[in-house]
This record gives C-alpha cells, sequence and structure tokens, in this order.
C-alpha cells in the first residue's frame, strides 16, 4: 500500500457503515465496492451493519452485523402501533407512501437496533431506501449521518416508467434532508431532492486502483464486457449491443464478464460467458478494447472508469459514461447509434496506435480524478468535517 493512500486512511471517528450488502471490493457488485472504499477511508475502527433489503449479505472482511429483517404480519402490526406515536405519526405523514424497498427496514426497526452505535461517533448509510431504518436508529442519538445516495433512485426510477416510485424517493430523501449532515452522490450533479441537508451535498466519485499497467499485452481482436448482470439495465445494454452492433464488427471476440452473464443462455459465435471473474487483471490485460454499452440506468460506471484505469481503450454510450465527465475521443469514444458505436469499436481493432493512444489518456484521466487515495482522502475529511453537524432536527 503507497504512503498516500496510508496517509488518506487517517479518519479518526469511530463509524458505523449501514448498508444493503456487505462492503467488499471487487465483488462483482458496485455499491459492496463503493461502501469498501468507504471502509478503507475510515480506517481501523469501521463496523458494519447489513440490511438486506435486496438479497442476502455477502461476507465482508470488516466486522458485519446482519439485521434480521421482519415478515409482513411483524411489520405491519409493528407499523400501526408506532402510528400511535407522534413522531412516526409527522414522518409518515410527511413521507407516505414509502418506496417499496424503503418499506422494508421501517423506522422502528432501527429504533430496536440502538445497540449497534455503542462507541460510535458517525454513521456512513448507503442508498436512500435505508433512511427509514436509520432515522429510527439515531432518533435519541446525537450523532452525525452521512447518506451515501450512490445511484440517483429518483431518477432511475422516473427513467425506468415509476413516476410514483420516483415521487416517494423525492419525499423520502427531503423529509430527511435537515435530518442529515450531508448526501453524498457519485454523479456530478446531485439529485434535487437533496439540497436541504445540513451540509449541502456532497460530490464523491466512485473510486478505482490504477495498477502498473507496463506489462500490458491485449490480444489482438479481443473485447470485453464487464458487469454486474443480475442489475437489469447491464442485461439490457448488452442484449441492444449482441442484436444491433455485434453483427456490425468483424473479427472480433467478445467475452462476457460479471456476475449472472453465465446464466444469460446466448450461445453466439466468438462470444464466451465468463460468469463472475474474481480477479479481473487477467482480462484485462488480454484485452484490446472494454465496451460499455449502457442505455439506461443512473450513477457512476464503475467498470468504465476501472477499464480505463487499466490503460484499455473504452467504447461507450453516454448512458455508460454519465456522471464520469470523459472528453469524448480524448478520454474514450462514446456514441449511442449502434452504426457508429460498432465504427468506433472496428476504429481501434484496426490501429493499434490509435487504441494503446486513448488507453493511455483514459489512464491519466482516472488517476488525475477516480483513483483510490484521491477519494478516499477524500472521504476521510469530509467525515472528519461533520463533528460540526452532530444530531438531528426533532
Amino acid at each position: 500500500m503507497s504512503a498516500a493512500f496510508q496517509s488518506a486512511i487517517m479518519a479518526t471517528m469511530p463509524a458505523l457503515l449501514v448498508c444493503p450488502i456487505a462492503p467488499r471490493l471487487a465483488a462483482g457488485n458496485g455499491l459492496a465496492h463503493r461502501a469498501a472504499v468507504w471502509a478503507l477511508a475510515l480506517g481501523h475502527d469501521v463496523r458494519v451493519a447489513v440490511v438486506p433489503v435486496s438479497g442476502a449479505a455477502l461476507d465482508s472482511p470488516w466486522p458485519t452485523t446482519v439485521i434480521g429483517l421482519p415478515d409482513n404480519t411483524t411489520r405491519l402490526n409493528a407499523g400501526i402501533e408506532m402510528l400511535g406515536r407522534p413522531a412516526w405519526s409527522r414522518f409518515a405523514t410527511a413521507v407516505g407512501p414509502l418506496p417499496i424497498a424503503a418499506g422494508i427496514a421501517p423506522m422502528w426497526l432501527g429504533e430496536r437496533s440502538t445497540a449497534l452505535l455503542r462507541d460510535i461517533d458517525v454513521i456512513v448509510c448507503f442508498r436512500s431506501y435505508l433512511l427509514p431504518f436509520v432515522l429510527g436508529l439515531v432518533e435519541r442519538s446525537n450523532l452525525s449521518v452521512v447518506c451515501d445516495l450512490d445511484d440517483d433512485d429518483e431518477q432511475f426510477e422516473r427513467d425506468t416508467g415509476w413516476p410514483m416510485e420516483a415521487a416517494a424517493y423525492a419525499r423520502l430523501i427531503s423529509y430527511a434532508g435537515p435530518r442529515i449532515a450531508t448526501f453524498t452522490h457519485s454523479t456530478i450533479d446531485p439529485p434535487i431532492s437533496a439540497a436541504e441537508c445540513r451540509m449541502g451535498p456532497t460530490w464523491v466519485p466512485n473510486a478505482v486502483d490504477v495498477p502498473d499497467v507496463s506489462g500490458r499485452r491485449p490480444t489482438e481482436g479481443n473485447l470485453a464486457i464487464v458487469a454486474n448482470f443480475t442489475y437489469g439495465p447491464n442485461i439490457e445494454g448488452l442484449r441492444w449491443f449482441l442484436q444491433d452492433v455485434w453483427p456490425l464488427i468483424s473479427g472480433a471476440r467478445l467475452h462476457v464478464v460479471g456476475p449472472g452473464s453465465e446464466l444469460l443462455g446466448e450461445e453466439l459465435p466468438h462470444v464466451t460467458f465468463c460468469g463472475y471473474v474474481a480477479d479481473l487483471r487477467a482480462m484485462y490485460s488480454m484485452s484490446a478494447v472494454a465496451l460499455v454499452p449502457l442505455l439506461s440506468g443512473s450513477g457512476t460506471r464503475i467498470k468504465a472508469i476501472e477499464a480505463m484505469a487499466h490503460g484499455l481503450a473504452v467504447v461507450g454510450t453516454s448512458k455508460g459514461f454519465e456522471g464520469i465527465n470523459a472528453q469524448p475521443g480524448v478520454h474514450a469514444l462514446i456514441a449511442d447509434d449502434h452504426r457508429e458505436f460498432a465504427a468506433h469499436v472496428g476504429r481501434l481493432l484496426n490501429d493499434s496506435a490509435a487504441a494503446a493512444e486513448l488507453g493511455r489518456r483514459g489512464r491519466e484521466f482516472v488517476k488525475e480524478h477516480f483513483s483510490l487515495p484521491l477519494v478516499t482522502a477524500r472521504m476521510a475529511g469530509l467525515v472528519d468535517s461533520t463533528s460540526a453537524w452532530p444530531g438531528q432536527d426533532r
């Protein structure tokens, strides 16, 4: 570990991370990766509470408590009981109905989990749908809370045709704002509903390791798509690429890598579905070009900046580079039309020098804006500054 990285993890406040999935680098899940970067930034005195609203918890290298979720009957009965209390009645009136995911771990469950707060100075909560749990957790404490939105849930629901869910997220985030030190977000522009937090919203980009790539020897014609294929927008983008773009590319081999890719059931010439790969260094080393063919979704694309960090030339859609601020033609090639996308890929496959130069510029861009030492230092400084914003309005 470099001296710069060591200096980036000197935050001294004992912290509790409240996550829907256990923090873990290289887990094949963007949220698990982002949470792990936060854990690294906060140093050695970090504990984790996993509230598994979206599935089973993963193993984690940090001390972890998994919160048991109530069944529907328990949730309903406790909710009725809590409505008799003024604080919870005000919350229900202001926010209800909640987003679907936010109702799985309710406020009363947080209130009953306060043993988690022993010897803790700050909470970092991941994703807006855990806000009810966290607001209940800190109702009787004076702790500072950072809510890392990661993806913009409100915008995602709107983009995918669920305006009522989008409105529910907007209400929840707006209500929580005065009770939160800051909302952090991975895209350049924060969600509008996050404006009312005490310190104001804070941009904290995703972060990746920027390895030594001096020994990289790409195999001619190798393409790679690396993503979490349990996430709907990644499946949608892959299908678009395979149906509309891939037939226009000749002389290439495609490796589709990431959780869920082995279950897609496609059988196409020169396409290999690799499944989850724990260590992607060999895949990146052998690939000539990485592809990010996203059509929808929110947040920044960790796999786009990860491929750039490994020195690959990257071709993606504008959605695939959303929130990254890469300059088209300088740091990556960007196209939303399937013919133009295919043309970009073909050009790089036919000109290895141009691909290498694009990869070099992309890697420098990531090193300057998204490297682990830089982002973890930003996270640590932010958490230290929250001591000026303790507690919450009631």
